[in-house]
């Protein structure tokens, strides 16, 4: 657990500081579909079903585990200390330039089974159009209190508003709220006019839990996640190792003068300690 500490410190995240698992949300029974994925049946980092079997996380959750399937598996039910049913993972990939490029935060795993919900639709169209304001709800398991393991992991949401349409992600900067650690692979939802559709994947956000915090856009990344094992020369998959799942991804810089982020230093290190065992103990997850 210790490493685990140093590796969030590598963006200056203070050491024993604790935080709302959500800052101006709620708990929330609903959002059946935004689960929790688990290494040997500890919390890892939220996920979001969005098939039959098919789900989507961020790709710092699961990059160098996905030769190593056994311990993961996937939990659907909104308070994780109530042993809710969960699902093995058949297949984990990782968006193909993401060794490269960490900002390209996305990955695709497929359930060993049927989930035990329904899942949700997700954005295929471009929200190039979309101009800020667009009310989002996000979605995820945060952490109630960081790096205290006593406390009830429970699903959470809030309401921001989007203030920037970047090339790939969305983004939002409130002061009275925001999303907090644990959050990196969940929902961002909003209503496009045919109800809510997801239309990105958490991955990003400011230490303190309040601010900026950004998610993956979906309509960028249709190819990735209509048909994550395509041809891309990526071998982020459950048959064998390969040249990007041995390597160190680029830092990319760590952004910590924008509150600290999920890819950089963070994902270095994290990568080192993959590299020196494959089986790691969970991590506590931006």
């Amino acid at each position: 657990m210790a490493l685990s500490v140093v590796l969030l410190a590598g963006c200056a995240a203070e050491v024993g500081v604790h935080h709302a698992g959500i800052i101006g949300g709620e708990i929330t029974g609903d959002f059946p579909e935004v689960g929790a994925l688990l290494f040997d049946g500890e919390f890892l980092c939220s996920a979001v079903l969005v098939g039959t079997r098919e789900v989507v996380t961020a790709a710092h959750c699961i990059y160098g585990l996905e030769n190593d399937l056994a311990p993961l598996a996937v939990a659907f039910g909104p308070n994780l200390s109530q042993s809710p049913p969960t699902r093995g993972l058949m297949s984990a990939f990782v968006e193909p330039d993401y060794a490269t490029n960490p900002s390209r935060d996305l990955a695709v795993l497929t359930l060993t089974d049927d989930a035990p919900v329904p899942p949700v639709p997700w954005n295929e169209t471009a929200l190039d159009g979309v101009a800020p304001p667009l009310a989002l709800t996000l979605i995820g398991f945060g952490d109630p209190a960081f790096g205290d393991d006593a406390s009830p992991r429970l699903r959470r949401s809030v309401g921001v508003d989007l203030s920037e349409l970047t090339p790939i992600t969305l983004r939002w900067n409130h002061l009275d709220r925001g999303t907090c650690h644990g959050y990196s692979g969940g929902a961002a939802y909003a209503d496009l006019g045919g109800g809510p559709v997801l239309v990105g994947v958490l991955v990003e956000g400011a230490d303190d839990c309040v601010g900026w915090g950004s998610a993956m856009r979906t309509d960028v990344f249709v190819d990735f996640l209509s048909d994550p094992a395509g041809d891309s020369g990526d071998d982020d998959d459950a048959t064998g190792f390969g040249d990007d799942d041995d390597g160190i991804p680029d830092p990319g810089g760590c952004g910590c003068s924008g509150g600290g982020r999920s890819g950089g230093v963070f994902a270095t290190l994290l990568a080192l300690l993959i590299t020196s065992s494959r089986r790691p103990r969970p991590r506590p997850r931006p």
